[in-house]
């Protein structure tokens, strides 16, 4: 992937928003393919791995502290930041990068139309391996920090708008190569947020109700292994896929159990004749 470089600082009039939290294996990459950008604001949620460090390490970076609470929250506090001044932000997270093309199409179609926000599509690499395809939607990432609504969702933030919005042909790359244990750390946490939203019964989708009776894991396997590229991906596919499945997997388990139990709340202690 072709970085774009300094020489572009004077270009798009946006500031880009990149929350972290112990995002040391990735921000470095992240923060480099952004020094096109005159601003970027890192929403830091008290990193202890080097973090902070890499985010100091460039000239256009300004880094703020908020304790995490949910990611509708941090994002809504990292989008309208005091200190940010310009119209449009893009939103990222800390394992996404763009290139060259991103960064062009931003200046010659986005910022020259009337829109007041744009949605990207992602391309996925496992150890910078770039794979044929990925289930990650197009998302909207770009927007009128003034317009952008942001809410919670599940495990995630859901960021909506009103108006002309643009659809960008240059994919934003993402690449975790955070350690192993962080991972699982992430999708146990991830799984427990998105069964209580499909407990609640928030705007089921046709995944949902597979994963109710509890056939998605291994469809998503075989899914996501071919998506990914198959055999012509070799390792990367079949660590995509399995990444895939092992999250459905702590969902289906989940949504399987007790309802306190899915959420990983402790039941009441037995007293009395209860015992």
């Amino acid at each position: 992937m072709n970085s774009p470089t300094a020489a572009t600082r004077t270009g798009p009039d946006i500031t880009v928003v990149v929350l972290t939290h112990d995002e040391a294996p990735n921000l470095g990459r992240t923060l480099a393919s952004l020094a096109w950008a005159s601003r970027v604001v890192v929403v830091d949620s008290g990193s202890t791995d080097g973090t902070q460090e890499i985010a100091r390490r460039f000239a256009n970076v300004e880094l703020v502290a908020r304790p995490f609470d949910s990611h509708g929250r941090q994002w809504a506090f990292g989008v309208r930041h005091p200190s940010i001044t310009t119209r449009f932000v893009l939103a990222l997270d800390a394992d996404m990068s763009v290139d060259a093309r991103f960064v062009t199409e931003l200046t010659d179609r986005f910022l020259a139309g009337a829109f007041v926000g744009a949605t990207v599509p992602f391309a996925f690499a496992v150890e910078g391996r770039r794979l044929l395809g990925s289930f990650y939607p197009r998302q909207l990432r770009l927007f009128d920090r003034t317009r952008v609504c942001v809410d919670d969702r599940g495990h995630t933030q859901e960021f909506t708008i009103d108006g002309p919005v643009y659809r960008f042909r240059a994919r934003v790359m993402n690449d975790d190569r955070k350690p192993i244990d962080r991972h699982l750390a992430s999708q146990i946490a991830y799984s427990r947020r998105e069964c209580e939203r499909i407990r609640t019964g928030d705007r089921l989708r046709f995944r949902d109700r597979l994963r109710r009776i509890g056939v998605m894991a291994p469809m998503m396997f075989v899914a996501a292994w071919l998506r990914a590229g198959g055999p012509l991906k070799g390792r990367a596919s079949l660590r995509y896929a399995h990444e895939r499945a092992l999250y459905e997997s702590m969902l289906t388990l989940r949504l399987l159990r007790a309802p306190d139990e899915a959420l990983g709340r402790r039941p009441p202690t037995p007293t009395g004749s209860d015992r």
